[in-house]
């Protein structure tokens, strides 16, 4: 509960922030964040941190999502995660802390609000907030676990498994049964060949899991294709 003196610096971002983030920071956190953040708005396919560049902000999706990828010494990229509503880049925060080049490109799945947070403000406030201690360091833990589940789908999965898995995936954080993405697009997140994956589309059509035309193609519900 905000104390009745408190008056926030920017109310719009402080409103916008405590809808999204009143469990997780006090007010006087989000106060804090709201006077030395950014709000901005990028449209899909915006590369918001790039491989070998500086990082100056820390983001925080608002809403919308985030694919962030690395890639091999030939420039083959490697889906890693997504970043949702409401969580952050832990590979991002761990080249601002040691002051190293990016090792991720992280860019935009969908038009996306993002909170950019400068770097120089981030060890600051672990110490300062324990909400903003607690926050990142959940991040660090969440994003590590994917980045481990993306190496299990590699090393011990089917492509097949992996290419279902990718497409329900691709379904939840867009809202959307129907992907606009051609085959070409979903080889490169799973790092395999343009081949391999229309060979395995057209077994998934067969067996009533997608619906398929060009650069379109619709997830069927599970509950539909085993009927």
């Amino acid at each position: 509960m905000i104390e009745r003196d408190f008056i926030p610096a920017d109310k719009a971002c402080f409103e916008k922030l405590e809808a999204k983030f009143s469990a997780v920071f006090e007010p006087k956190t989000i106060d804090e964040i709201c006077r030395h953040g950014h709000l901005k708005t990028y449209v899909a396919d915006k590369i918001l941190v790039d491989i070998g560049s500086s990082i100056k902000y820390m983001p925080v999706v608002l809403s919308g999502s985030i694919k962030v990828m690395t890639e091999d010494g030939n420039g083959n990229e490697l889906l890693l995660y997504y970043l949702e509503s409401g969580e952050t880049c832990a590979v991002t925060l761990n080249c601002c802390t040691v002051e190293k080049k990016s090792t991720v490109r992280a860019l935009t799945e969908t038009e996306s609000e993002i909170l950019l947070v400068p770097v120089e403000k981030i060890e600051e406030w672990m110490i300062k907030y324990q909400s903003w201690r607690r926050y990142i360091l959940g991040s660090y833990n969440q994003r590590l676990n994917e980045m481990v589940s993306a190496i299990d789908n590699i090393v011990f999965h089917s492509l097949e498994k992996r290419l279902i898995r990718y497409l329900r995936e691709k379904v939840a954080l867009k809202k959307n049964s129907v992907l606009v993405i051609s085959h070409q697009d979903i080889a490169d997140d799973l790092y395999t060949t343009r081949v391999s994956i229309s060979r395995l589309m057209r077994k998934l059509e067969a067996n009533k899991l997608i619906e398929q035309q060009r650069n379109r193609i619709a997830v069927l519900e599970e509950e539909k294709h085993e009927a």
